[in-house]
């Protein structure tokens, strides 16, 4: 590179040939990297570089490790709510024969049967894919927004995994509303937050 060259030519400079940024007429020092523009050595004084955006926000911040949170925590419930609902008819077989033996007496085996009538296994298992369903996309999308990337689909993922749950609404009505206004709300922010992605 012919310094003397570039230093003659300093006012028409328009590009920094170290960094490629666009560098305002008669300046000596890049604005981005700081670079000497004259062919000096010398510390740069005119200009101090800026971070870019990507390297002011790193991260995400807190809401897509929470994101990621439930991601694992709905893949876990999931998994465990099918183990329950395959594990249901065994269990009543296993009050059943109590029942006979006369280790229990016939209310209390009524009694469990109310109470696990609703987790047959079709009921079980439909909720146990939702959760599952969810949670990867949850996941998904918090590893993208973590990392500021793929904004569109972060954010369409995690309304997805939010609503999902909402499916489950005739089995367990409480889960069914708590899980998708929490997860609205996470997919709101980073709605929200499109300007901090790089994509």
């Amino acid at each position: 590179m012919n310094w003397s060259i570039l230093s003659g030519m300093s006012d028409e400079i328009k590009f920094c040939f170290k960094c490629g940024a666009n560098v305002p007429e008669g300046s000596a020092f890049c604005p981005e990297c700081g670079a000497s523009l004259t062919g000096n050595n010398d510390n740069r004084t005119e200009y101090t570089a800026v971070p870019t955006k990507s390297a002011q926000n790193a991260d995400g911040g807190i809401v897509p490790i929470l994101i990621m949170i439930y991601g694992v925590l709905a893949i876990i419930g999931g998994l465990l709510v099918i183990i329950v609902g395959i594990s249901v008819d065994s269990l009543i077989n296993m009050m059943e024969a109590a029942v006979e033996q006369g280790t229990i007496s016939a209310e209390e085996y009524e009694l469990f049967v109310e109470l696990t009538k609703s987790l047959n296994m079709l009921a079980c298992t439909l909720i146990g894919v939702l959760l599952i369903s969810s949670g990867v996309l949850a996941l998904i999308s918090g590893i993208w927004s973590s990392n500021l990337k793929n904004w569109k689909l972060s954010v369409l993922f995690c309304g997805i995994a939010a609503l999902l749950p909402a499916l489950s609404i005739m089995f367990d009505p409480i889960t069914a509303v708590i899980l998708p206004v929490v997860g609205l709300l996470m997919t709101y922010f980073l709605y929200s937050k499109k300007n901090d992605f790089q994509s």
